[in-house]
């Protein structure tokens, strides 16, 4: 159904070992710019022609830095102590060659790039230099061109090792990401899906794999992913947006969803179920209204809500009536304006936040001050409120007018 869009937009490319007259890989692949310097360890037993190799390849080369050893011993200690990008080694040497020496290296360093560079050639040197992992195989040929392929073959070579590092960082990143992740071919099938992508539809991830897209769209909305949400991403760059889809077992899902292509062409998914915080959010909002008309109802109190540090966040019709403010005069105020000068100043306000957010709770009576200016005796109880997980969310305070209680006890 969208074969069209997206073969249109994606062209598969292949990297493979590249020829002598190559570009080096640097033009199509992002490397890290400490890679732009390359130390290569020349390993060979006649000390004229290391030197020789190195001023061809130090000349030849794009950054290229050569150091030689003359027994692969030497070369051993070298690699235990030094930084290196690239081995080139002679195949026939005293004591060990360079076969064995390729064996050890693997050994150790199973993804360095090793060159095997050697006078002695036959397809049984190549079958086992390749058998034993070698990157690349050259032989001498006497001619100074063969350093110019040389160069290219060292570059190409430690490139494609840096990309493949990066391409296995990625990869293990997206693999224990929270967030669904996937990839789509030029049909429009999943070429690629994680753990957390897959557990969002109720799949393994290889079941999904090679299936097509809309397999997560109910039936009603593939014509918009076909004719909105596809067209839309060569024309912006990307889509995001809520979107249902349907699980495994058939439940409906909303989930935040965003589409982009990647500079190869490939279509990048990402998903996150959004459909408990949904629930959640209208739950909240249901709980607030019906906590709004409470309130609003109980016009004996005056019912505030104040976020961690004592700001006001609302307030009901009876503490506008007690207190005289309007609410868009009193919204965003300090608490401790009600309270007379003295009593703020000296701090008493916060001291009532940090007692009730200790005990839960605190009771507290005193003398008041309204906007005009006049006191009234208040009863007053202050509640910490903490959400489910037990993080603080900011207090309740209830306020009733007691004057004409207060000033019978007081025989006043």
């Amino acid at each position: 159904m969208s074969e069209n869009i997206f073969s249109s937009r994606v062209q598969t490319g292949v990297m493979s070992s590249t020829g002598d007259d190559t570009p080096p890989l640097r033009d199509t692949l992002r490397v890290p710019e400490d890679a732009d310097r390359i130390r290569v360890l020349h390993v060979d037993d006649e000390p004229e022609f290391c030197d020789l190799v190195a001023l061809y390849l130090e000349r030849e080369g794009d950054g290229l830095e050569v150091v030689a050893e003359h027994s692969v011993e030497a070369g051993l200690e070298r690699l235990g102590s030094e930084d290196v990008d690239c081995v080139v080694s002679d195949y026939d040497m005293p004591e060990t060659d360079g076969l064995a020496f390729l064996e050890t290296v693997r050994e150790e360093y199973p993804d360095l790039p090793f060159i095997l560079f050697t006078g002695k050639g036959s397809e049984g040197i190549a079958s086992e230099a390749i058998s034993a992992g070698v990157t690349d195989y050259l032989q001498k040929t006497g001619g100074a061109d063969q350093y110019s392929v040389l160069a290219n073959r060292i570059e190409n070579s430690v490139r494609r090792q840096h990309a493949e590092r990066e391409v296995r960082r990625s990869f293990r990143a997206i693999e224990t990401a929270r967030e669904g992740i996937s990839f789509l071919d030029e049909e429009g099938r999943f070429v690629y899906v994680n753990r957390a992508y897959a557990d969002a539809y109720g799949y393994e991830p290889e079941e999904l794999t090679g299936e097509p897209w809309w397999t997560i769209y109910p039936e009603e909305d593939r014509d918009r992913v076909v004719n909105e949400i596809l067209p839309a991403i060569p024309e912006k760059g990307r889509w995001t947006g809520e979107s249902v889809h349907v699980r495994r077992d058939g439940t409906r899902i909303l989930v935040d969803h965003a589409l982009a292509y990647t500079e190869e062409g490939t279509l990048l998914c990402l998903v996150r179920n959004v459909t408990g915080e949904h629930e959640t959010e209208r739950a909240l909002a249901q709980e607030r209204e019906r906590f709004d008309l409470f309130v609003d109802a109980v016009e004996e109190y005056a019912i505030f809500t104040l976020d961690t540090e004592g700001f006001v966040t609302s307030w009901n019709r009876g503490a506008e009536r007690l207190k005289g403010y309007s609410r868009e005069e009193i919204l965003g105020e300090h608490f401790s304006v009600f309270y007379p000068e003295e009593r703020a100043e000296a701090g008493h306000p916060r001291e009532l936040l940090e007692r009730a957010l200790a005990g839960g709770d605190v009771e507290d009576r005193g003398w008041r001050v309204r906007k005009d200016g006049s006191e009234f005796w208040a009863d007053v109880v202050i509640t910490a409120v903490f959400d489910e997980d037990g993080q603080h969310r900011g207090f309740v305070k209830v306020t009733r007018d007691e004057t004409d209680r207060h000033r019978e006890r007081e025989g006043e």
